[in-house]
């Protein structure tokens, strides 16, 4: 299997986005050189250069300050009437870090890109007492979770998944595999499952309404201009439920039942909007679930081994026991 090359580097920043970086550093007030060059990361004579090449188009203003026993310059730009100066704090930068971070399966489709970019370009509106905690956030907070898909050959897709859902107009997907037949869909909302990407919205071709992995999308055809019209009861919330029902059937009436050693690991948890709990009276827990589909609640059962065991209803517990019976086989 050939290896996949590795992901080039970010491209260089222009002149004219160093100069908005700069900009937006000199809005939020007075700084010191240092500030300068830790902000953009670069030397003290590149410093300079940049305060040159923004002062030839720009109000820039510099001013002495006694420091240490001595004196240091300061700059700033001041703000116009036509300016909007963005404040934000650290706990606003926590939340946005934490929403990078869990979204950096998306590499390569535009989306982390542009967080990055964002998330960099925001950092020169922090104070300058609040900008040394947020140097480390990605390693001060991380996202350990499911291992991700690879959306690094999917950034025609994802864009244009997303610009049709934006502009409310209907695409055409076309799924893996030789006889795989293209679906128009009107585009309702992109959701996050599992580090996965799916589309979910209404199928022309069964009138109803479906869920597309993009993994499995190799083509997008988006109609300009052919807009649909977006229902305004439409809740992707409501429609989901939970993590189960990604591959949607009937609704199924389920019951599990879940040893004491993993009650606390089971009940502490909000898995589907149908679920409730009852005592099996031997310290274990039962719980009553409603999903429509149960094709990812198979694994998740699977996945308590000995622990958990499907009481209801009975071809899904001869599934799972089929299941337990093949795998321990394997190993016989």
């Amino acid at each position: 299997m050939p290896r996949k090359p590795p992901r080039s580097e970010p491209p260089a920043l222009t002149p004219s986005q160093r100069r908005d970086e700069l900009r937006i550093l000199l809005r939020s007030g007075w700084q010191p050189l240092t500030a300068i060059m830790e902000r953009l990361g670069v030397s003290r004579r590149t410093a300079f250069r940049r305060l040159e090449e923004l002062g030839q188009g720009d109000p820039l203003e510099c001013q002495a300050q006694d420091f240490e026993g001595g004196t240091r310059n300061l700059w700033r730009l001041p703000s116009s009437a036509k300016d909007h100066p963005l404040h934000i704090t650290t706990s606003e930068m926590v939340a946005l870090a934490f929403v990078k971070n869990a979204l950096g399966f998306t590499a390569g489709t535009g989306i982390k890109e542009d967080l990055d970019e964002l998330f960099a370009r925001l950092s020169h509106a922090l104070k300058a007492s609040d900008y040394a905690h947020w140097k480390n956030l990605d390693r001060k907070l991380f996202d350990l979770n499911e291992a991700s898909f690879d959306y690094g050959d999917k950034m025609e897709v994802v864009n244009d998944v997303i610009t049709a859902l934006l502009r409310e107009e209907r695409i055409t997907l076309t799924p893996k595999g030789k006889n795989a037949v293209p679906v128009k869909v009107d585009p309702y909302s992109l959701a996050l499952y599992k580090k996965g990407l799916y589309v979910v919205g209404k199928s022309h071709k069964r009138d109803d309404l479906r869920t597309f992995g993009l993994d499995k999308i190799v083509e997008v055809e988006r109609h300009a201009g052919e807009h649909f019209a977006y229902p305004e009861d439409w809740s992707p919330a409501t429609f989901f439920r939970g993590p189960w029902g990604i591959i949607r059937k009937e609704r199924v009436d389920v019951v599990v039942r879940f040893h004491e050693s993993v009650r606390h690991f089971v009940t502490r948890r909000s898995w589907h909007g149908t679920q409730t709990f009852a005592e099996t009276g031997d310290g274990g827990i039962e719980m009553r679930v409603q999903p429509e589909g149960v094709e990812e609640m198979v694994s998740w059962v699977l996945g308590f081994g000995a622990n958990a065991e499907v009481v209801e209803p009975a071809w899904l517990r001869e599934r799972v026991a089929g299941e337990l019976r093949a795998a321990a086989a394997r190993y016989g």
